[in-house]
């Protein structure tokens, strides 16, 4: 633990080299009074070079779903094993990415590097591209408890990114 004087944006970036982990509110509140991404999460979202954690807003219901974005990346599967670890007893839905040709192997791969009863319990979704709008679409659809993003995803812009976690109410894992 350390205290540093400074702008905070830049301070949480520096610190973010020295960390394995980055984990920091997300909310703003404008006149709307709609909840969305603050200032300083937006960029740290945009430029922090390791894992970042955006807390839910509220508490998830018992045994929702974590979701997980797998493109066959390396990210992706490390980010997939983070979200089996996280999911503990609640289903993992995985959302493969790619031209439906794909579908086959990616689903292959994920059942392998899952643990036996992780992988019986899995269950795919396809999108052959990853957009904001049918990401979000999905994970809101069963309420998901969480969602991992990593891999190909993270090539969104900046604003489309954005307003996935504008969108998504559940707790968020970012892995670079």
């Amino acid at each position: 633990f350390r205290v540093v004087r400074g702008q905070v944006t830049p301070e949480l970036l520096a610190a973010a080299l020295e960390a394995d982990l980055l984990a920091l509110g997300r909310v703003s509140y404008p006149r709307s009074r709609r909840v969305l991404l603050g200032s300083t999460a937006r960029a740290i979202v945009a430029e922090a070079p390791r894992v970042v954690w955006l807390p839910a807003r509220e508490e998830p219901k018992p045994f929702a779903p974590i979701f997980v974005i797998y493109d066959g990346s390396d990210a992706a599967r490390q980010g997939l094993l983070l979200a089996e670890y996280i999911a503990e007893d609640r289903a993992l839905n995985c959302v493969l990415i790619g031209a439906r040709e794909q579908v086959p192997a990616l689903e292959a791969e994920v059942k392998t590097l899952l643990g036996p009863t992780q992988a019986k319990r899995a269950t795919f979704r396809h999108l052959p591209t990853a957009g904001a709008e049918s990401l979000a679409r999905i994970v809101d659809m069963e309420s998901g408890a969480g969602l991992v993003i990593a891999g190909g995803i993270l090539t969104l812009t900046a604003e489309a990114l954005e307003e996935l976690l504008n969108q998504v109410d559940c707790a968020v894992l970012l892995v670079r």
